[in-house]
């Protein structure tokens, strides 16, 4: 199994996930009483999408970023001395 696919079981408690859920909802509401003719009606498809990718993207947890090789805590001791 890929390590960085995992499912975040912790989703609903990050703010990320609620406001993706709120774009999704406004957006597909407001999209119904749009015609197809409309820059509303895309602007509503543009933010259905941009919901989904949010709430999609909150759902998987990301590989932790690599460690670098600079030690920051040597970088600290030396400058209080």
């Amino acid at each position: 199994m890929n390590k960085q696919l995992k499912f975040n079981r912790d989703f609903y408690k990050d703010i990320q996930f609620w406001l993706g859920l709120a774009v999704l909802i406004v957006g597909a509401g407001s999209m119904v009483s749009e015609h197809a003719t409309n820059i509303y009606f895309w602007l509503n498809i543009a933010m259905v999408i941009l919901g989904a990718v949010t709430v999609v993207d909150d759902l998987i947890l990301h590989r932790k970023p690599a460690k670098t090789s600079f030690n920051y805590n040597y970088l600290v001791k030396n400058k209080r001395q």
